[in-house]
């Protein structure tokens, strides 16, 4: 897994407060130290489906119009 590495934060124990880590001068003892992963990618399958879906919607969409404008002659 692949980490987000400007995004790094401190978390403070005695305040709960989130501080960016560059804006940190020095831990003390409970901090805890907060790195965010990267979301993963989308799967091949997903999106292929997906794209297969609007493609389908989109040629349905257009067979309908023509399909009228045909009756309509």
């Amino acid at each position: 897994m692949a980490a987000e590495t400007g995004d790094v934060r401190v978390i403070r124990a005695n305040s709960g407060e989130w501080i960016y880590a560059s804006d940190v001068d020095s831990l003390n003892p409970g901090d805890t130290i907060w790195v965010p992963e990267e979301p993963p990618a989308p799967k091949f399958w997903t999106v292929f489906t997906t794209v297969l879906q609007v493609v389908g919607q989109l040629a349905a969409v257009v067979a309908a119009t023509v399909a009228v404008i045909i009756a309509t002659r």
